[in-house]
């Protein structure tokens, strides 16, 4: 499997020009954002976005340029912003980075990051293999890269020290992405020439973000390819600083692992790697950013903190096909134990299988099996873990379709008055559409991003995407009537979701 800097310009652009590494938040399957990004892609080839701005407003003068997705995290006011970047700045970004001559800067850059021998970075993004999705192909390379090479280390060391950076992608700041490129010196130099590809790249995130310099989106392929660019730099600064400040230190006396914002710190003296968790949070600091001190721990378990607390709990959850409201009280103990844990996901999803097993062959629920009962348990797990709102949904479906039709309609539309309530729930409006559309395709939802689903007119996209300061006629014409919700996938729509179906999500088990 290939790294992202080892393939050639023209791969890299049919890599990031794709509907999984524009949106890697899963949506229902009906979304599908390929052939506005094809359309775009045509259009803007051999064009700087730039000459078709308008010469009275600007991308980085609307404040409505890319669109917000909130996924509420806590059922209380804590919420995690994921953004649909405006296909337009998408794409120029792509055309910009994957130019033959940019693209060998670029990949050059990253394979000068690679031969760091004092940190390894275990999440260059990969390409995907075929039949895989390309979040299921990095899952791989965390359990390769991180979990496999940390149970290794177990051999060596005795103590582990883990942390991470706090809402990474929102402290990134922009001009460190030339910082990285070209590093401060000289790209200090060129912030008001704008010369350096670092700094072009740097101004059309400000632009897509109202002018701010502070934050990159979450959500996309591309925004997980520039933050591993600044963490790369950054790595490199903290290599040279443990050298600068440690010079006797050998190398096999440590070893320190990074996977996105998380770092392991592996040694056999606890005092060097509070000593290194030091050196790693002054380089932070360089760069506006922290680690999360709630989340940094030391361990001198090794095999313990190697694996992923809610994996351990994990092996002691036994499915219960005898009663499946106890397995999902099971799961939901897990679940309230580790949020939005990776883990969980593989539960929910042999759970899906299971019970949509039981009722493709017409099996009854026993009468110990309360099917409103299992909707209150799975609607809580919803409304406490984004990150699960797909399987939920899926799960949802399924429990509905098991209550009596007398009672249907009020239960679904009880479960859509308890997200109601909950603040920063617009995801989670999305799939609740999806499981309500084929019984009741004129509810209204207040996400905006719910207006689209319709088999009447389309109403355009901008209702997601201000185009205020786009001049090219034919691309704002592009851009807002191109569809990007299946009518075929729409109509064919069931009542239950079923196995076919989840096949597609994104956060496959893992």
């Amino acid at each position: 499997m290939k790294n992202i800097y080892q393939i050639d310009h023209k791969q890299a652009r049919t890599f990031f020009i794709t509907a999984d590494n524009y949106c890697n938040v899963d949506l229902p399957k009906y979304v599908n954002f390929q052939p506005l990004l094809d359309e775009v892609d045509t259009k803007l080839e051999g064009h700087d976005l730039s000459s078709w701005h308008s010469s009275s407003l600007k991308p980085h003068d609307d404040d409505k340029v890319n669109y917000r997705l909130l996924g509420n995290k806590d059922s209380d006011y804590a919420w995690r912003p994921y953004e649909l970047i405006n296909p337009a700045i998408y794409v120029d970004i792509v055309h910009l980075i994957t130019n033959e001559q940019n693209w060998y800067e670029i990949t050059e850059r990253f394979s000068y990051f690679a031969k760091n021998n004092i940190i390894k970075c275990c999440s260059i993004p990969l390409v995907k293999r075929h039949r895989t999705t390309q979040k299921g192909t990095q899952i791989l390379s965390w359990w390769e890269g991180v979990e496999q090479e940390s149970l290794k280390l177990s051999l060596k060391f005795n103590y582990v020290f883990d942390a991470d950076i706090s809402n990474c992608y929102g402290s990134i700041y922009t001009h460190s992405i030339a910082w990285a490129m070209h590093g401060k010196v000289k790209a200090r130099a060129d912030k008001n020439m704008k010369l350096l590809l670092g700094s072009k790249i740097d101004q059309k995130f400000q632009a897509m973000r109202y002018g701010q310099t502070n934050g990159i989106p979450q959500g996309s392929g591309l925004s997980d390819f520039v933050a591993e660019l600044v963490l790369g730099y950054i790595d490199e600064l903290i290599s040279e600083k443990i050298k600068q400040h440690s010079p006797r230190l050998a190398v096999n006396e440590f070893r320190i692992l990074r996977y996105r914002d998380d770092y392991k710190i592996f040694t056999n003296r606890p005092e060097l790697g509070k000593k290194l968790l030091r050196y790693i949070s002054e380089i932070l600091s360089d760069f506006g950013m922290h680690l999360n001190t709630s989340k940094t721990k030391e361990s001198s378990d090794p095999v313990i903190a190697s694996v992923k607390a809610d994996k351990i709990d994990e092996l002691f959850v036994t499915p219960r096909e005898d009663n499946y409201a106890k397995w999902l009280l099971q799961i939901y103990a897990t679940i309230s134990k580790h949020p939005n844990s990776g883990k969980a996901v593989r539960q929910l999803n042999y759970f899906h299988k299971q019970l949509h097993l039981k009722h493709s062959s017409k099996d009854k629920l026993h009468s110990y099996e309360k099917a409103d009962v299992m909707l209150g348990i799975v609607t809580n797990i919803a409304i406490r873990n984004p990150k699960y709102y797909n399987w939920s949904v899926a799960i949802i479906s399924i429990l509905l379709d098991y209550t009596a039709k007398s009672n249907r309609r009020g239960t679904a539309s009880s479960i859509v008055h308890k997200f109601e309530n909950t603040p920063n729930t617009g995801l989670l409006d999305i799939w609740l559409q999806r499981a309500t559309f084929p019984e009741h395709p004129n509810r209204k939802y207040s996400e905006p991003f719910c207006k689209l689903v319709t088999l009447d007119k389309y109403p355009g996209n901008e209702l997601l995407w201000s185009l205020s300061w786009l001049a090219e006629p034919s691309l704002k014409r592009i851009i807002n009537k191109t569809r990007i919700i299946d009518r075929n996938q729409l109509a064919k729509l069931k009542t239950v979701i079923d196995r076919e179906e989840t096949d597609s999500f994104k956060t496959q088990p893992s």
